[in-house]
């Protein structure tokens, strides 16, 4: 099993990986070690926030045996999984009755995920973490819309009216 990580108990076998990097870190065992590989921020009606610490393969819902058990009446017994692999993490539906929600949109099949992606299974919310994924670069964060096209036509004759007007002087 050379580059990949095995969960469980004193089961870490680590070469090189993202993800044999996250088991380390969450097996340091200080009380912020849960914090430092790929975790949820879970955010039920009336609970306090918590903080768990992401396996490779994770269950979601309501469902005794889930690796995330949800108290939320509006959470399928297993509402989603989330998977992390050397690729990163993703996220995948299995079917629920009220869907999966992912940064505000309706979210079908797999998905990738990134850090500070926000999921919300009936009225809990997940918001995804991975402190060793760099941060969203700000041209990759999701903005208002582009201008419509004839807007940008409209600024482009301007600023050249502009320029015209600053070159004849």
């Amino acid at each position: 099993m050379t580059g990949r990580a095995r969960f469980g108990p004193g089961a870490v076998e680590t070469g090189g990986t993202r993800l044999g990097a996250g088991a380390l870190l969450r097996k340091a065992g200080d009380a912020g070690a849960a914090q430092a590989g790929p975790h949820l921020l879970v955010r039920e009606p009336g609970a306090p926030e918590r903080v768990v610490a992401l396996t490779a393969d994770c269950t979601v819902g309501r469902d005794p045996g889930a690796f995330l058990r949800l108290g939320d009446p509006s959470a399928s017994r297993l509402h989603l999984r989330l998977r992390l692999d050397e690729a990163g993490a993703s996220a995948e539906d299995l079917g629920s009755r009220n869907g999966l929600t992912v940064n505000g949109g309706r979210s079908r099949g797999l998905r990738r995920l990134r850090s500070g992606d926000e999921l919300t299974v009936g009225e809990t919310m997940l918001r995804f973490v991975d402190p060793l994924e760099g941060p969203v670069p700000e041209a990759d964060r999701p903005s208002s819309p582009p201008p419509a096209p004839h807007l940008l036509l409209a600024s482009a004759g301007l600023l050249l009216l502009a320029a015209l007007a600053l070159a004849l002087g």
